[in-house]
């Protein structure tokens, strides 16, 4: 009856469920993960470094949601997720936020929003050097670029990305980045 490592077990289950495509039973692990992240922490951290479980359910629900049909519900959750981890004033925090903001953005086809996540992301990568964001900034600002209007400049910025990273991010996502080339 240990209320957050629940909550901890709903967020894992789904996640292991939308790996799967399980998308119904992620759900509803998300959601319960998010209603229970309002439980008090320990004061010893069961888990070490910067983590906000509350905002990578509601980033993972937004693209369940997307999957799922419920495009208008995934925007919602996505935009929770940026005024949470804005809240929390964590760099890595707000980096992971504004790539699935992004990557939302990209789905919906919306080029504008989706540079502007990029740009955004990329501002912050650079200042706080996290190169893997930066580059996945440069793949999501490359396909805007090119949606926009400016397709050689756009290609250019993902081949720039996967020169740095050559294998960029996790299985699931490097299939994700090399479709947006």
């Amino acid at each position: 009856h240990d209320s957050v490592l629940l909550q901890r077990s709903h967020y894992a289950l789904g996640m292991y469920a939308f790996a799967q495509g399980n998308f119904g039973a992620a759900r509803a692990h998300l959601e319960d993960s998010i209603c229970l992240c309002d439980t008090p922490q320990p004061s010893t951290p069961i888990f070490h470094g910067v983590y906000d479980e509350g905002m990578n359910a509601l980033c993972f629900l937004a693209q369940v949601l997307w999957v799922l049909g419920y495009a208008d519900q995934a925007q919602q959750r996505s935009q929770e997720a940026l005024a949470v981890a804005q809240q929390g004033e964590s760099p890595p925090i707000v980096a992971q936020a504004q790539v699935f903001a992004a990557g939302l953005c990209q789905w919906r086809r919306d080029a504008v929003a989706t540079h502007s996540h990029a740009e955004a992301l990329m501002t912050l990568a650079d200042e706080q050097g996290f190169g893997l964001r930066c580059e996945q900034s440069r793949i999501q600002r490359g396909w805007a670029l090119a949606m926009l209007g400016c397709p050689d400049e756009g290609v250019a910025q993902i081949r720039q990305a996967f020169a740095v990273y050559p294998n960029l991010g996790p299985g699931l996502y490097r299939s994700y980045y090399l479709s947006l080339l």
